[in-house]
């Protein structure tokens, strides 16, 4: 059974409110968050064979405090951007745990829709969730870490945020070195 890895035209739209999306991952992922992971991610990661039941448990985790964060219904005016934005998150982070669990990005999330019904609800919710082609998940994966070292920039140097002394400096390097 094949992935068919593919890119849609709109598969970039979320990079419009890429902002919002970078602001809410880290407020979402920080140590304070209060934000809840569906609590059938354990049973959910059983479907997997160490090491890979561990990053199942924390890639579910993770993507159900997103979904949760994002509520990504029907009803909301950025709901198409919200499930972009969700879709290439999944492949990238797949990607970067080198999960090898799976054959493809759809087949795991359909997985985890079928067991976290506590945060997924229906059995549609997830249909979003599809193979990016790994050219085009590269290219978001860069344009996304462009904007989230701007946004960490302008914190910084903008908003005179709490950031370490030089960090502006070490993201701009940074930057200039990865683009």
């Amino acid at each position: 059974m094949g992935c068919n890895p593919r890119i849609e035209d709109d598969s970039y739209d979320f990079f419009q409110n890429i902002d919002t999306y970078t602001q809410n991952s880290e407020a979402v992922f920080s140590h304070v968050s209060s934000a809840q992971s569906s609590t059938k991610c354990t049973s959910f990661s059983s479907r997997y064979q160490p090491p890979n039941d561990k990053i199942a448990k924390d890639i579910c985790e993770e993507f159900t405090k997103l979904y949760k964060s994002l509520s990504p219904y029907n009803t909301k005016p950025n709901y198409k951007n919200d499930c972009l934005f969700l879709n290439y998150w999944i492949n990238f982070r797949l990607m970067e745990r080198n999960f090898n669990g799976i054959d493809c990005v759809k087949n795991f999330g359909n997985l985890m829709e079928a067991d976290c019904t506590d945060t997924c609800g229906s059995a549609s919710s997830l249909k979003f969730i599809y193979d990016i082609d790994k050219d085009n998940l590269y290219k978001m994966n860069k344009l996304y870490k462009l904007h989230e070292h701007i946004s960490k920039m302008y914190n910084i140097l903008i908003k005179r945020s709490n950031g370490e002394p030089n960090s502006s400096l070490t993201l701009s390097d940074e930057s200039l070195e990865n683009y």
